[in-house]
């Protein structure tokens, strides 16, 4: 595992990063920094992003940071996913110990079908409404209905809660919403841990 969370270090180049690049794009479990994503693989994709796919990549444990006074910006993510078509399990984290840059790329998404997704675990979200924000973006780019999922930390540990989809009768017709729940399943049961979590 490559811990990118405390920043760069001395080894900020991109070239020295293309050959961690070539090696990594055949792992099955995968840990993700925005920063590390915009600043270092990014610039990589060029000028055939899609000769990059990590076809084998099976789980990914996306880490992000966020100012208390900035929206969510999910837009590197999901660009990201587009490289991903074999993904399962999906984890986005909000650290705010992490290292952050200010985005600067412009990213899009388009034509971004994952298939094969069963599980989406948010964790670190301020509000509610950041994770089903981020939710109803992500929806946007599944071809499956994958179970969402947000904790929020208590006293007794984590808790779990699942998005569910709610019919608003006020809105036009066949439209939705959606809120979370909370879960009676364990977090474990539900959603294991990435297996760099915890290292």
């Amino acid at each position: 595992m490559f811990d990118f969370r405390k920043g760069p270090g001395y080894r900020s180049a991109n070239h020295d990063f293309d050959l961690i690049l070539c090696r990594i794009k055949s792992v099955k479990n995968l840990t993700l920094c925005r920063w590390n994503f915009e600043k270092q693989i990014f610039p990589s994709l060029r000028p055939d992003p899609f000769c990059y796919k990590f076809h084998k990549l099976k789980e990914l444990w996306w880490i992000d940071y966020l100012k208390d006074e900035e929206l969510y910006n999910s837009d590197a993510l999901i660009y990201f996913l587009k490289f991903c078509p074999s993904l399962e399990i999906l984890s986005v984290t909000i650290d705010l110990k992490s290292y952050q840059v200010l985005s600067t790329g412009t990213f899009c998404a388009e034509n971004t079908r994952l298939k094969h997704l069963k599980v989406v675990k948010l964790d670190g979200f301020r509000s509610q409404e950041d994770e089903i924000s981020l939710a109803e973006k992500l929806k946007e780019v599944f071809s499956v209905e994958p179970k969402i999922v947000a904790t929020t930390t208590t006293s007794n540990g984590k808790s779990l809660r699942s998005l569910v989809k709610v019919f608003e009768l006020e809105e036009e017709e066949g439209s939705f919403c959606y809120k979370f729940v909370e879960e009676v399943k364990h977090i474990n049961e539900l959603c294991p841990k990435h297996p760099h979590m915890g290292l």
